[in-house]
């Protein structure tokens, strides 16, 4: 069993396409120890919108937790992409600031960019991207 299982496959068209499939993310689970979290990217926020919300709407039928995060790849064509991370009993936005501050500050790194309020915020959606999977 594994703790983070983390897939970033083709996007889901053609041969890929079962790799977003409800067959495929429940085998995934089943390979997730208790307290695992999986994270899969789930495309672009404006070009992949249909992928998108099928795939959100996939894992919230298998997980109770899901969550959607957004990630700008300057390399890639259609802004945001979305990266979907789905857990059986961790719930990321259940952490409070003070509980992120407190862990951050034990780990005693020099960072640029990151801060516990960037995680915090990191867990926020715009309201076009909220609309896509409400």
């Amino acid at each position: 069993k594994f703790d983070i299982i983390i897939i970033d496959s083709s996007d889901p068209i053609g041969p890929a396409k079962v790799l977003f499939s409800k067959k495929f993310y429940s085998r995934v689970r089943s390979c997730m120890s208790a307290n695992g979290i999986m994270m899969c990217q789930t495309g672009s926020t404006i070009l992949q919108t249909d992928e998108l919300k099928e795939c959100y709407k996939t894992l919230k039928k298998i997980f109770p937790y899901v969550f959607l995060h957004l990630v700008a790849i300057p390399t890639y064509i259609g802004g945001f992409f979305s990266l979907t991370i789905a857990s059986r009993k961790i719930n990321p936005q259940g952490y409070s600031i003070q509980s992120i501050e407190k862990r951050f500050n034990k780990l005693d790194l020099k960072t640029n960019y990151y801060n516990p309020y960037i995680h915090k915020g990191s867990m926020r959606l715009p309201t076009y991207v909220r609309r896509l999977i409400a």
